[in-house]
């Protein structure tokens, strides 16, 4: 008898937890993080340096492309730094554009690794769970 009551018990109080939590994942407003498309930083790397017109040229072909949140230029480096989102534009398409017509060889600039920001282990299970369960 007692351990029909705690199976029973269990069970119920497993189904009200899914509910509760299902509730609060469709429920609350994300945040805006939450709601950002994920951005993506890449920095190319020019052949030469470009003249005042050239780089204006670059820098207006890179903010027309479909998907590019911010392009900026470092004359000293002749480098420039574009965010992107990924799902709308790949990184060849940005070092195409860039090229101007192959006015400029283009490459990416690569760095060394360096250590990542960790996400606080509980923070990160939270937005996967409420990520999976977020139906609206």
């Amino acid at each position: 008898m007692t351990s029909k009551w705690f199976l029973k018990s269990t069970g119920t109080a497993a189904a009200l937890s899914s509910l509760v939590l299902f509730l609060y994942a469709n429920l609350r407003q994300p945040t805006l993080t939450e709601q950002m498309l994920p951005v993506h930083l890449k920095i190319f790397e020019l052949d030469r340096t470009p003249q005042a017109h050239e780089q204006q040229a670059v820098l207006a072909v890179l903010k027309q492309q479909l998907g590019v949140t911010a392009v900026s230029f470092s004359q000293e480096g002749k480098t420039f730094s574009v965010t992107y989102c990924p799902d709308k534009i790949t990184a060849e398409k940005l070092r195409a554009a860039a090229s101007l017509n192959e006015a400029f060889k283009v490459s990416e600039k690569t760095f060394p690794p360096s250590p990542a920001c960790p996400v606080p282990p509980l923070d990160e299970v939270k937005h996967k769970v409420l990520g999976v369960l977020r139906i609206f």
